[in-house]
């Protein structure tokens, strides 16, 4: 029996989407890090780095298409065919994503603890991710409910996106006073990861009674197929829908290009805090704003000039870096002062060295 529509509810039209916030803190962390930890910290040769990397964008690349398929596939849980994904898997996450981002040695064996931590942390998570997209469908009873999900979902991503950039960098450098460098990245992946569960864990509640329950669609499923059977019907496929809409085609490449546009740019960031700008910390400017004005990256040129102070710089925070250019400036402005002071208040000259001792108001006098 199909279940009966119902309408969207407030918490849904308010905080449907906060889930894919996790996941977009959760995914940043790869998608920043990664790259770096594996070469600065995990300190693998390059070519084992290559196939690390290439190992898991296959088989990213490979079963991309193949979740919706076996979501569709499979026997429904007890919860129903979507919901019970929100809560069945993503609490496996963070325990995979830790072994991602934990270095046991630069050999083989460690690469293959982080390759086995990578590809099945993706896996994992591709599932409840895909489910939490294809259950709009199933609770929306209009184009305008699915309208106002997909919109809120959106808002909620894009909010996450905006956050991360004071929240990633920040729960880092944290994690790596407390635990260190070497096992900072580890920390951080497993804290977003079950953030991202429990996040998702609040979809699962708020879709309660929006979908049918595992008995209810296999009872449906069952009759359905008996009906088809009598009829002869096939179901269409991916080829078929793409023939019908050649724009999904385009669709489809274009955001492929930009997500390839976006990972490679946010992976650059790491390194060109740590080897350009010299100061690790820079990345969070980065994320944060996007830039720096001018005055302060040139401020921050002439203070990386002084090799004196290259040292001090790397461990400086943003709000550190402030102070120290409002200092620079007071010092500053104190010199200019004090070059007044001494310049002949007639032609100009520098007086710093009194020697006759003569002063402008003996010669007032």
């Amino acid at each position: 029996m199909a279940k009966e529509n119902k309408p969207i509810s407030s918490a849904l039209k308010t905080f449907f989407g906060i889930g894919d916030m996790g996941f977009s803190w959760m995914t940043n962390i790869e998608t920043y890090y990664f790259a770096f930890f594996l070469t600065n910290i995990a300190k693998f040769p390059l070519a084992l780095v290559s196939v690390i990397q290439t190992i898991g964008s296959v088989v990213d690349a490979a079963l991309s298409w193949v979740y919706g398929i076996i979501l569709n596939k499979m026997k429904p849980m007890k919860w129903g065919r979507y919901r019970s994904i929100l809560v069945a898997l993503p609490w496996m996450v963070p325990i995979l994503y830790f072994f991602q981002f934990k270095a046991f040695g630069t050999g083989i064996g460690g690469a293959i603890i982080v390759i086995i931590g990578l590809v099945t942390s993706h896996i994992v998570w591709n599932f409840p991710y895909v489910a939490n997209v294809a259950i709009i469908g199933v609770a929306a009873s209009s184009a305008d409910d699915r309208n106002a999900l997909s919109a809120t979902r959106g808002m909620w991503t894009y909010i996450g996106r905006m956050l991360y950039g004071y929240v990633g960098p920040t729960v880092v450098a944290l994690l790596t006073k407390v635990v260190g460098e070497s096992n900072a990245y580890a920390g951080t992946a497993f804290a977003f990861a079950a953030l991202m569960a429990a996040f998702y864990f609040a979809h699962f509640v708020m879709f309660k009674g929006y979908e049918e329950t595992g008995e209810e669609e296999i009872a449906r499923l069952k009759a359905e197929a008996a009906k088809k059977k009598e009829e002869g019907k096939k179901q269409g496929g991916i080829g078929q829908a793409i023939a019908a809409n050649p724009q999904l085609l385009g669709v489809l490449i274009s955001y492929t290009l930009y997500m390839m546009y976006s990972f490679c740019m946010s992976a650059f960031a790491v390194y060109y805090g740590n080897y350009v700008a010299k100061m690790p910390k820079f990345m969070t400017m980065e994320t944060k704003d996007g830039y720096i004005c001018d005055a302060c990256f040139g401020k921050f040129s002439d203070l990386e000039d002084r090799k004196e102070t290259e040292k001090a710089l790397e461990d400086m925070t943003i709000k550190e870096l402030s102070a120290l250019f409002a200092l620079a400036e007071k010092k500053q402005e104190a010199k200019a002062l004090r070059m007044e002071q001494d310049r002949c208040p007639v032609c100009g000259g520098d007086v710093s060295e009194k020697s006759t001792g003569s002063l402008w108001g003996d010669v007032k006098k």
